[in-house]
């Protein structure tokens, strides 16, 4: 079994569409992280402030691949609102992968979500 690689994939630029393709992206047993806020929106015409969750990092999803290449293409045929993935040079298929230390990070930050 080959060791994950932590990229990063890039949504199209539809409000709060990250938690869509988090859920998604884990439907096709692929691991994945989201951090996000907790905020409490004060609606029109309701009494109470509405908890709404917001990504820290709009239109990323942090993904763990096996084969980057294969994995992202089967993930992006499948789910339409994936437009990329974030990459090392704008001109030559590049992925960005995360060191350990920058999934790290991001775990912390996934796991700090549950108690904001």
């Amino acid at each position: 079994m080959s060791e994950l690689s932590w990229t990063v994939l890039t949504t199209v630029p539809t409000h709060r569409v990250e938690f869509h393709v988090l859920h998604r992206v884990t439907q096709h047993e692929f691991p994945a992280m989201l951090p996000f806020e907790v905020v409490y929106e004060k609606r029109h015409g309701k009494r109470h402030p509405v908890k709404r969750k917001y990504s820290l990092f709009p239109r990323y999803v942090f993904v763990g691949l096996r084969n980057i290449a294969d994995d992202f293409d089967r993930l992006r045929r499948a789910i339409p609102e994936i437009q990329g993935i974030v990459s090392r040079s704008r001109g030559a298929w590049s992925p960005l992968v995360l060191s350990p230390d920058d999934v790290a990070f991001i775990a912390r930050l996934v796991d700090g979500c549950a108690s904001m």
